[in-house]
């Protein structure tokens, strides 16, 4: 099953179009996901597209509660949720929480416009690293994978997957903007940030600064 996975649209869904269309001319998308902001954005996309699209309202759309839903799949269930009232900008440990209580296996979620494919251990929330990754079905140019390191194999049974797909409108994290691609076959899931355009810039080595200590060294090896 494949899931193509989207939030903070705000109003122009252009992008997301575009990207679903490319998906769609690689591989079959059997659903959507929306993680809010705009719900309407949601609302339209599934009419545009004739596809079922999840989607939940988010802190633009004026949820002030938690509002979230579920989609089971062959992988395990779901959980979408726009992540403002789990405070997503400060940590996973709430999300977590809300998805182990649901019984879900992955979470998708938004608001921090910034991409993120993430495995949790077992309640152990937050003591994992950060991976982004690419999927080699998908089409090139403008639509290219991000760096490598994406969530890989299936996890282990209990873990919790996180999936913040980033946004493709008004991105934070210095790229055109992202979305993401989750696969739920029987034996996991799997998950990649797609990104728009260009994706983030390769990380820069600091050159090592001198100083006096270090001339002192130099000067005393003869140098």
């Amino acid at each position: 099953m494949n899931i193509f996975v989207i939030s903070d649209t705000h109003g122009q869904i252009d992008r997301a179009v575009e990207m679903y269309e490319r998906f769609s001319a690689g591989v079959i998308i059997d659903a959507v996901i929306h993680c809010g902001d705009y719900k309407r954005d949601a609302d339209l996309l599934a009419r545009k597209l004739h596809q079922k699209v999840v989607s939940v309202r988010g802190n633009c759309d004026g949820a002030l509660e938690r509002e979230f839903q579920t989609l089971d799949t062959p992988a395990g269930r779901i959980l979408v949720t726009h992540g403002h009232t789990e405070n997503v900008g400060w940590g996973p440990d709430r999300l977590a929480l809300l998805a182990e209580s649901e019984g879900c296996a992955c979470a998708c979620y938004g608001h921090t416009h910034v991409p993120l494919v993430r495995r949790l251990p077992a309640r152990a929330a937050g003591q994992d690293s950060e991976g982004r990754g690419d999927h080699s079905a998908l089409p090139s140019s403008p639509v290219r994978s991000s760096q490598p390191g994406n969530s890989g194999a299936p996890g282990e049974p209990g873990e919790l997957l996180l999936i913040n797909p980033g946004s493709l409108t008004r991105p934070r994290d210095g790229t055109d903007g992202s979305c993401a691609l989750l696969i739920a076959a029987e034996k996991g899931f799997t998950a990649s940030i797609i990104y728009y355009g260009n994706g983030p810039a390769p990380a820069q080595k600091k050159k090592a600064r001198g100083g006096r200590l270090r001339s002192i060294l130099n000067y005393s090896d003869g140098q």
